[in-house]
């Protein structure tokens, strides 16, 4: 899925010069990231509904050279992940260009914290997490080789229901569940 990228004047913040900073905005899956340009300008001087400066704004081809220049840049970047077929989110697509985002399967996930722990030494976290490790496993009949985006309602309803048929109680329930999330 690819994120929409456009650039806003914010006029909610007015600066101690009495202009607005230019923030660049991408939204992605239902969650919007803004992050600043370092620049702004005086709401007068921005249409609002084609969201780029007026022609008589001072400094207009400045301003519009920096917004492209920053559209560019993410939409390179957005690019890049959608052909390496990577997860990114709306913040690791602005903040940090070389960190990428790495989908990790549930059982991937659950070694990590449980090997964490045990460094820690926090006993209490890690039986906890092992538990519901062992859980979804005999769950999913061992195949746990799966990213979090394939958990959806329709799974956990099974899964509460596999729990119940288990005559756990809603505390064991609500400790599984607790854990997953």
């Amino acid at each position: 899925m690819s994120a929409a990228i456009n650039v806003v004047c914010y006029k909610w913040k007015t600066l101690a010069n009495g202009e607005s900073p230019l923030m660049v905005r991408v939204a992605k899956g239902g969650k919007r990231t803004m992050q600043s340009l370092g620049i702004s300008i005086n709401p007068k001087y921005w249409d609002f509904t084609r969201n780029k400066p007026k022609p008589n704004c001072p400094n207009k081809e400045y301003i519009q050279k920096i917004i492209l220049d920053k559209q560019r840049e993410l939409q390179q970047r957005m690019l890049e992940l959608n052909v390496e077929q990577k997860e990114y989110t709306t913040s690791t697509l602005l903040n940090n260009e070389n960190t990428k985002f790495e989908l990790k399967t549930v059982s991937e996930f659950y070694h990590e914290l449980i090997k964490q722990y045990t460094r820690e030494d926090k006993c209490g976290n890690r039986l906890i997490y092992k538990s519901s490790f062992n859980s979804l496993k005999v769950f999913t009949k061992g195949k746990l080789d799966i990213p979090f985006s394939d958990i959806d309602t329709s799974w956990l309803t099974k899964y509460e229901k596999w729990l119940r048929s288990k005559d756990n109680k809603e505390t064991t329930i609500s400790l599984m569940f607790r854990t997953l999330r």
